[in-house]
């Protein structure tokens, strides 16, 4: 109702509109102020997203980081610019972790979380869980078996 007041002010006048929808113009003029405040917690956390985004992406480019793939013979494929090309195997684990394990409520605290989402990685997810692309293997299983095969034991 009061959408429709603010399509037919620039027509009507408001003190018209709110007595045909029967609104007193308290009421409306106080439902548009409303609208107008900015809802400072979203704002925050909108701010504090784009922080943590911002970070994350500079990350990826750091020589920290870069040693770290270097160290564990892991290739980053990135642009010259610096922007990662294949993020999809992520995304997965990530949606995996999020929906398999993570629960909807979150944690009691970060050590918590740190030790569960550690254990989803390094035992389920690597040892027991089951992967199409693996022929129905977990990854560390398939790795093992190629590395038998491939003589790296």
């Amino acid at each position: 109702m009061f959408a429709l007041i603010d399509q037919l002010r620039s027509e009507e006048p408001v003190d018209l509109l709110c007595s045909v929808f029967e609104v007193t113009r308290s009421c409306y003029y106080s439902h548009c102020c409303k609208r107008r405040s900015p809802d400072v917690e979203r704002l925050v956390l909108r701010s504090r997203v784009n922080e943590l985004f911002t970070q994350s992406r500079s990350a990826a480019g750091s020589r920290s980081f870069r040693q770290r793939l270097w160290r564990y013979r892991i290739k980053q494929s990135m642009s010259r610019r610096g922007n990662c090309h294949d993020n999809a195997p992520m995304e997965r684990l990530f949606r995996s972790l999020k929906t398999e394990w993570v629960p909807t409520v979150g944690y009691l605290s970060a050590s918590l979380a740190q030790q569960e989402i550690g254990r989803f990685l390094m035992q389920r997810y690597n040892w027991q869980r089951p992967h199409q692309f693996n022929s129905g293997l977990p990854p560390a299983v398939a790795e093992e078996k190629l590395n038998v095969v491939s003589g790296i034991s």
